[in-house]
């Protein structure tokens, strides 16, 4: 039996900081592998823009694709509907069942959990791995993070352990706004998603392009 460890989301476009939290889990041998699965229609994006699906798949794949440690997913995409976590989950251990899952998280959405659907399911059905303190955009995030910690294990017996993954201050709506705003990138995307995004006119103002640092 793997042990799998499940990475979510839109992946508008998918960044480093998603590798290397993935890649820290490995390490920490909390997972035998790590499944990117980009989400069809998450119901906390309702009404906002998404890049549709194919090209965030393709550049999940690009970006996984030289990594043994990794695996690109079309799991939700497949599914019709909202993509809940909890939903998910159990349609795994449906279609897996000699797999078991944890889920990778980052630490705003730990702190967040309780809102998600079904949450107390999620935590039934997968130990959480989340990232590391200083991913918690708030004033005190080691104490927030214990405490959060202590209150999901006691209410809920939840199965929580904190990555050490180095700290990346990105995120994809960062991510296209560079692009929008012609700046160069490369530091937070590996370079096949970026060439991908720059062939395909992903995210960028009308009639822009970008060629190194400068856009033309």
């Amino acid at each position: 039996m793997a042990n799998v460890g499940l990475m979510g989301g839109t992946f508008d476009p998918i960044h480093n900081g998603h590798l290397l939290l993935g890649r820290q889990a490995l390490l920490e041998q909390m997972v035998d592998v790590v499944w990117y699965m980009p989400a069809k229609a998450p119901p906390h994006k309702k009404g906002k823009d998404i890049t549709d699906a194919g090209h965030r798949l393709a550049m999940v794949r690009l970006a996984t694709g030289d990594d043994a440690g990794f695996r690109c997913s079309d799991f939700e995409l497949a599914r019709d509907g909202f993509s809940y976590t909890v939903d998910t989950l159990r349609l795994l251990g449906e279609a897996y069942p000699c797999e078991s899952f944890s889920l990778i998280i980052g630490a705003d959405s730990f702190l967040e959990i309780e809102t998600w659907y079904e949450s107390a399911g999620i935590m039934e059905l997968a130990p959480l791995l989340v990232a590391g303190r200083s991913y918690a955009r708030c004033k005190d995030p080691e104490t927030a993070l214990e405490t959060q910690k202590s209150l999901l294990e006691e209410k809920y017996h939840a199965r929580i352990h904190f990555l050490r993954n180095p700290h990346i201050d990105i995120s994809s709506t960062a991510i296209r706004e560079m692009i929008q705003e012609g700046q160069d990138p490369s530091a937070f995307v590996p370079e096949s998603v970026l060439a991908y995004i720059h062939e395909h006119g992903l995210y960028h103002a009308h009639g822009q392009r970008i060629t190194g640092n400068a856009a033309v």
